[in-house]
């Protein structure tokens, strides 16, 4: 799942507080990081500490809890065929 955003402010702004204030929780942005997420500024990938400047578009990617818990069960489990 993808969320676009485009920061229009004039003064610039960490990504993370950009994101809080579009009401992306501190536990999604823990999930973007450690579990398969992305970040992506301008078409470069960055991190919440990244400093938006006007006009930047910002793609927040969330990861796909189906994948990652396929991933997680093939792990331990061996093969898993979750494709219901």
């Amino acid at each position: 799942m993808e969320f676009l955003f485009q920061y229009k402010k004039k003064s610039g702004q960490q990504v993370k507080y950009f994101l809080k204030e579009q009401d992306i929780s501190k536990g999604l942005l823990a999930k973007i990081k450690f579990q398969g997420g992305d970040i992506v500024v301008n078409g470069k990938r960055e991190n919440v500490l990244y400093e938006l400047v006007e006009n930047d578009h910002v793609c927040v990617v969330i990861p796909d809890e189906k994948e990652q818990y396929k991933e997680i069960w093939q792990q331990y489990c061996g093969f898993l065929d979750l494709s219901m």
